[in-house]
């Protein structure tokens, strides 16, 4: 299997603390706070909003902050009526992906599904603990980490999902199969079968 490869940012202890402060400045989330990001184009297959409802089902302490990073056709539905709540950020489309991942504490993927899931692996690539729905290319990525699977298309247990992640502190992940070097032998190799 020939899939998407990441490259971690190059951020010293330095940088991911300007980044750190100066996202939870602009946004006026508490510098204590743990702060549970997903990023996706806001479109009914990534389902933010069941993890909005997921969110609020949850229960999470007051000092447990949910940002959602995109842009898309469903985001004024989400932030609008029923779905809208406390400690809830729409912070919009972002190009500095995945450097911004240094700004958070825990990354949530809620799609129904997910051919790959790269912003997986960029969230994982920064030392983010995970909460993934089993869906599609995410089982090849974290299929010996079941852990940090819950159903896909499930308000319940996406709720209990966060509720774990939310206990957990930062990973280190085993990415090599996904590194740059790793994907384009692999890539050379397919070539040259068919060549």
């Amino acid at each position: 299997m020939i899939s998407n490869w990441t490259i971690p940012p190059r951020l010293d202890a330095v940088q991911r603390a300007v980044l750190r402060n100066t996202f939870r400045n602009v946004h006026h989330i508490p510098q204590d706070a743990f702060i549970i990001c997903t990023m996706g184009r806001l479109v009914p297959e990534k389902r933010f909003d069941l993890l909005l409802q997921a969110w609020k089902q949850a229960g999470l302490s007051a000092d447990t902050w949910l940002v959602l990073i995109g842009d898309g056709p469903e985001r004024s539905f989400l932030e609008q009526g029923q779905l809208a709540q406390d400690r809830v950020i729409f912070a919009g489309y972002r190009t500095d992906a995945p450097a911004v991942f240094a700004a958070f504490d825990g990354f949530v993927l809620p799609s129904s599904r997910e051919p790959f899931g790269l912003v997986l692996l960029e969230a994982m690539a920064a030392g983010l603990p995970v909460c993934a729905t089993a869906a599609g290319g995410v089982l090849d990525i974290l299929g010996n980490d079941p852990a940090c699977l819950v159903q896909p298309d499930d308000v319940e247990a996406l709720s209990i999902g966060l509720r774990r992640l939310r206990q957990q502190s930062a990973q280190v992940w085993d990415l090599s199969a996904y590194g740059l070097a790793n994907q384009a032998r692999k890539t050379e190799q397919f070539y040259k079968r068919f060549l």
